[in-house]
């Protein structure tokens, strides 16, 4: 069979509020004609909390989730930190922050503010405003295991955890076509995570916290 892209993972963040009105047209051009050709588009949450606009030592005041991962037609993956027994069992599994040797960073997320909160996320009642919220899912990013030319090179982040999904989905994407199950890979993803929200399919990471947030009045987030 022909080869087919079928899921994108992007490791990169931009805080969300610096984006021209250029920027955002171009980009959501780019990512409708993927996601209309069946493509799943992921992107890392980001490694500082909620302090997405942070640049270099500068403190901002302004808490503020990245982009691309903000974009609506972008499933945002953020981070946990996963504990197993010997056995690989999962024994915890919580929001990732400075967990070593990652001790300076934590899973991104918070609220966009460009993008409004999109359908599938109205049901949420986890802020009083209408801002596109993020990450939608999440997977380990204190340690993850990379092998390159035989020699495992541990890494970590959400840059870990996005591709991983976008991973699990490009396998899922060729099990239902080599069995004839569907003739079109699954597309947009974010529509269908929320419908699976509060099922079995899924386990909720409620434990844990990310950076706090300390705005220009001193007041922690």
């Amino acid at each position: 069979a022909k080869p087919f892209l079928s899921a994108l993972s992007m490791s990169f963040t931009v805080c969300d509020a610096f984006l021209s009105q250029a920027d955002v047209r171009a980009f959501e051009t780019l990512f409708s004609a993927l996601t209309s050709s069946g493509v799943t588009i992921f992107a890392a949450s980001g490694d500082t909390g909620v302090a997405g606009c942070n640049s270099g030592t500068a403190v901002l005041s302004l808490a503020s989730a990245g982009f691309p991962a903000t974009s609506p037609l972008v499933t945002a993956v953020g981070g946990t930190a996963l504990t197993t027994d010997s056995a690989g069992n999962r024994t915890q599994e919580i929001a990732w922050a400075k967990t070593p040797p990652f001790t300076t960073s934590s899973s991104g997320g918070g609220k966009s503010r460009v993008f409004v909160r999109p359908p599938w996320q109205s049901a949420l009642a986890v802020a009083p405003d209408n801002a596109r919220l993020v990450p939608d899912v999440a997977l380990t990013a204190s340690t993850v295991d990379f092998y390159i030319n035989g020699l495992d090179l541990p890494a970590g982040g959400t840059s870990a955890s996005s591709p991983l999904w976008a991973a699990f989905v490009a396998l899922v994407n060729h099990q239902l076509v080599q069995s004839g199950t569907v003739k079109q890979p699954i597309g947009f993803l974010n529509p269908m995570l929320y419908q699976l929200g509060g099922t079995s399919a899924f386990r909720d990471i409620a434990d844990g916290r990310v950076n706090d947030w300390v705005d220009g009045a001193g007041n922690v987030l």
